[in-house]
């Protein structure tokens, strides 16, 4: 049986000692420190930042990595608001519902443990949902939502 971690944070987030820190100690925490680290899967949103650098951290670790980078370019869905398509510098397209909607497939596939880093919004709708859903949520930072 797996043991789940979801980290969300910032796209800012840099501190990588932090990041691989608070991931072993989650995991001792929770699971002793003669755990197999193959039972350990690491759930993140693939966004520059904290998912990437907990990502890296979790290989390190030699945790099983789950990304799951949210859809902005694929159409929008029938729940996203008429015309709210948003144009990048590139001249490309995007739903900027993609996050969102990604942060909820997350949290609906479930987990064991949240850490929650410093983040801005999306992190906070991140929360907000792995709050709602009733999973164990840890903190990181003074930041965190």
């Amino acid at each position: 049986m797996s043991f789940r971690i979801l980290v969300t944070g910032g796209r800012d987030y840099a501190d990588t000692a932090r990041v691989e820190v608070e991931l072993r100690a989650a995991v001792e925490a929770r699971l002793g420190s003669g755990v197999d680290p193959g039972r350990v899967v690491l759930v993140h949103g693939d966004a520059r930042g904290l998912d990437r650098l907990a990502a890296a951290a979790a290989r390190r670790l030699g945790f099983q990595v789950e990304p799951h980078p949210a859809a902005w370019t694929d159409p929008c869905r029938a729940t996203c608001s008429p015309h709210h398509r948003r144009r990048r510098q590139d001249g490309t397209d995007y739903c900027p519902a993609a996050g969102v909607y990604r942060n909820a497939e997350m949290v609906e596939l479930g987990c064991d443990l949240a850490l929650v880093f410093p983040g801005g919004s999306g992190t906070a709708d991140c929360a907000r949902r792995i709050r709602a859903a009733g999973f164990p949520v840890q903190e990181v930072g003074q930041h965190a939502v």
